[in-house]
């Protein structure tokens, strides 16, 4: 019986002294999108934004601009058709 206290013990305190790495808190500005991901998304211009999305090199910057991305895709084939 004891060993189940034991690995209990153990699972919490791996648990509570691990973090991932998405939970910590840094508020050090690393989440700020590039200059060239902000003109982008400011241009609303759907080869701007796909061409700043190809070369984003930020996790910040794919965020940013994916939704803008998709946004500006569906509208330029419902212009399209």
């Amino acid at each position: 019986m004891w060993y189940r206290f034991v690995s209990l013990l153990v699972v919490i305190a791996t648990l509570s002294l691990v973090t991932p790495s998405y939970a910590t808190d840094d508020d050090d500005g690393t989440n700020d999108i590039s200059p060239a991901a902000a003109r982008a998304l400011a241009s609303n211009d759907y080869e701007q934004v796909a061409l700043a999305l190809f070369s984003a090199q930020t996790p910040a910057d794919i965020a940013a601009l994916t939704p803008a991305f998709e946004r500006l895709r569906a509208k330029k084939r419902t212009f399209s058709v």
